[in-house]
């Protein structure tokens, strides 16, 4: 007698990671004691005229890939065979186009009558131009070839407004420095109104924000750092994280200051990958055929963010990029290190 298989679990989870300067700052009455110990400290009273501040800064972005998809024969071709766009055509029994989207958060570095640059994750912005798909496990046969045709980068909610371009993308960092040309009529947008701080001030239980656009809504949430001494790329905070966070600005309170400073942005978070055996045809179950799928699941609690030196870096190390679409890099990163007040 055949049992009809049924959509189990099966133990195997694996933890992986998903893959979300010159205006004035604003004068803050401050909770914390003083004198202060250098370390980054807790919220003062006036942290919503803060986000009002910063918010214009803070830029939602769409990303849209459109691909084209060949869907082979069982011919035990590997990515190595395919050595041109016809032998695709040829071992292809349908072909069908698709579209890939993401939503992220940029934030405002630079920006003046012709143009605005942002800074963002490289992850949000840098959709695969070849995606491969397999009839086996052991990724040995090739089931599916997909090509992207072309990306387009939009600032959410500008319809009208002229697309974003990559400048420069290091994926290893995960950071990519975008640039949309603005139309006469446009208004500049603000540069972040906050000064590049130091992830070195972080310490245990220093209290960190987050603004950005997760699941496309504008929101602030607030995490406690963990210090992590194995990198200085990165750093650790249990503050919520959902799909659309991915560069949203990270910034904290100076113990003892006045002003918040910017310390880097959203990066990513860590997520249990889940397999699970379900038949390959949801309308024919009692086939026989069984497949192995995946889901991630976001392991909420656990934020990594790109620090700001990093950023800066990053910067720094593309100034040849940056500069070529007019962009003075080398004063662009001494204007975030520089603390401007009222």
């Amino acid at each position: 007698m055949f049992i009809s298989p049924l959509r189990f679990i099966f133990a195997l989870i694996s933890i992986s990671t998903v893959l979300g300067s010159c205006g004035p700052a604003k004068e803050t009455t401050l909770k914390s004691s003083y004198p202060g110990d250098g370390k980054y400290d807790g919220a003062d009273d006036n942290i919503s005229g803060i986000v009002k501040k910063l918010s214009p800064s803070v830029v939602k972005i769409d990303v849209i890939a459109f691909y084209k998809t060949w869907i082979l024969d069982d011919d035990g071709l590997t990515p190595d065979d395919i050595t041109d766009f016809g032998l695709i055509k040829a071992k292809s029994v349908v072909n069908e186009t698709h579209t890939e989207s993401v939503t992220g958060t940029s934030v405002v570095v630079f920006s003046d009558t012709l143009q605005v640059a942002m800074i963002t994750c490289a992850h949000i912005v840098n959709f695969p131009d070849t995606v491969y798909q397999y009839y086996d496990k052991a990724k040995t046969r090739l089931k599916s070839v997909s090509l992207k045709q072309k990306q387009k980068i939009y600032e959410s909610g500008r319809p009208g407004a002229n697309l974003i371009k990559v400048v420069a993308s290091d994926t290893k960092r995960d950071l990519a420095f975008i640039v949309r040309a603005l139309k006469n009529t446009e208004a500049a947008p603000p540069v972040i109104p906050l000064v590049a701080g130091s992830t070195k001030k972080l310490d245990w239980g220093s209290e960190i924000y987050v603004l950005g656009y997760p699941m496309g809504n504008l929101m602030l949430t607030k995490g406690i750092a963990s210090v992590d001494k194995s990198t200085e790329r990165r750093f650790i905070s249990d503050a919520l994280f959902n799909r659309g966070i991915s560069g949203s600005p990270v910034f904290a309170l100076l113990d003892g200051g006045n002003d918040y400073e910017w310390i880097g942005i959203a990066g990513s978070a860590a997520s249990q990958t889940l397999r699970y055996l379900e038949p390959d045809d949801e309308n024919y179950p009692d086939s026989g055929n069984i497949v192995v799928k995946k889901k991630q699941f976001i392991n909420y609690g656990i934020t990594y963010s790109i620090s700001i030196e990093e950023i800066i870096t990053f910067i720094a190390e593309n100034s040849m990029n940056i500069k070529n679409v007019g962009i003075d890099a080398d004063l662009l990163n001494s204007i975030l290190r520089t603390k401007t007040k009222n």
